[in-house]
Formats: C-alpha cells, structure tokens, sequence
C-alpha cells in the first residue's frame, strides 16, 4: 500500500496533518498518466467529514465517505528532501484555498482530476 500525509496550514503555520492512502485506482490513475495515456492538468481537492468508523480507509476505495466541499487545486510543485545519509523523501505539494466561510472537521482528502474521463463518478455521498 501507498500511503502520504496531507498537511493543512493556515497563513504558513501547520494546523492539521493526517496519513492517507493512495488507493488502487489512484495508482491506476498515476500509471496511465505516466504512460502519456491521461492528462492532469486541472485537478481538484475534494473534503470529506466520513472517519474510519463511517467509511474504513482501504487502498480499494474510489469515493469519499462523505463528500462537503471540492475546490481547484491552484498550483502544485515537488519537493524532494534528503535526510542526509544519501536516501531521499520524494513528495508533491498542492495548493488550494478554502473560503473562510467553510465550517467542519475535515477527516478525508482526496486529489482528483479536474476533468473526468470517463462517465463514472467516484463520489456518492455528496451535500453542497
């Protein structure tokens, strides 16, 4: 299993960090845009207010638990670090800004293509 860390901060202070998985059509996802096959230009940040006991974090999921909110990515970037005795960490950062009228506990994240390619929607639960 692939996992990451979102990281959330406010006027450059960290207020919130979670593990996250990269689920098996995440990895599907990655594999045919590495391969030239699939465009990720415009992506986007979906919230979710689901826990663990609402909807399990597993690398077969394809939705949210509970979707809230979804937002554009602004702009993303790499960020590659060494921890000094010649390994590495290889991550990527995205930035996006969520209104300040936006209210809840925000407990799943996902990252997902801006545009669809395809006519089935991963998400199911979804309030606006």
């Amino acid at each position: 299993m692939i996992k990451g860390t979102y990281i959330f901060y406010e006027n450059g202070k960290e207020i919130g960090r979670h593990s996250n998985v990269i689920t098996k059509f995440g990895k599907r996802f990655l594999t045919n845009f590495l391969a030239g096959n699939v465009s990720f230009n415009a992506k986007e940040l979906a919230l979710g207010i689901a826990n663990g006991s609402d909807y399990a974090v597993s690398d077969s999921n394809s939705r949210l638990g509970f979707e809230f909110y979804r937002i554009p990515v602004e702009f993303g970037t790499t960020n590659i670090q060494s921890d000094g005795s010649g390994g590495f960490t290889y991550g990527v950062t995205y930035k996006a800004t969520l209104p300040q009228t936006l209210v809840g506990k925000i407990n799943e994240i996902g990252l997902y293509p801006g545009s669809r390619q395809s006519s089935v929607v991963y998400s199911d639960k979804f309030i606006s």
